[in-house]
């Protein structure tokens, strides 16, 4: 038996044997393309279908951290919206616009899948209240001015410590 009778016998998915003695195997190339990017498509419509659903509509945005600012205040800077999807909340774009506030120090935005958004605020802490003509200003540890405060009592200063 000649190795080319050989090679003849145990080659099954063999094309054609070439005159040098070589297997030329026949690709199925375009198939393998085929069904490869037919699976693909597949999953990226199921993907795209499942985030753009009404499932992840954000039914609750609430806020975790106020002692000094109103809730109500917040919700007016918020540009987060209920109903809107919550993948497409980009969490350091929406927290500059809290921060835009005098009082607030440090934002971020935690999802809870699917549906709500906590936002976490850190306020900025009034060190010293100090009266001027007939408006009062809290003033923050550095030394600048925070807000203007209506209705409140005269000079206040909290412990150095």
């Amino acid at each position: 038996m000649k190795f080319n009778d050989f090679k003849k016998d145990i080659c099954y998915n063999c094309h054609s044997i070439l005159a040098t003695g070589e297997v030329f195997y026949e690709k199925n190339f375009f198939g393998k393309l085929f069904r490869n990017a037919l699976v693909l498509s597949i999953v990226l419509l199921c993907i795209y279908f499942f985030m753009n659903s009404t499932f992840f509509n954000i039914e609750k945005v609430y806020f975790t951290g106020l002692n000094q600012i109103s809730a109500a205040e917040m919700e007016d800077l918020s540009k987060i919206k209920t109903g809107s999807n919550i993948f497409k909340i980009n969490s350091r774009l929406y927290s500059k616009d809290f921060v835009a506030h005098p009082m607030v120090k440090q934002v971020e935005i935690v999802k809870h899948f699917p549906r709500q958004i906590e936002v976490q605020i850190t306020e900025r802490v009034t060190w010293a209240v100090i009266p001027y003509q007939k408006n009062s200003f809290s003033l923050m540890k550095r030394g600048f001015v925070l807000t203007r405060l209506l209705n409140c009592p005269g000079l206040i200063i909290r412990s150095l410590l």
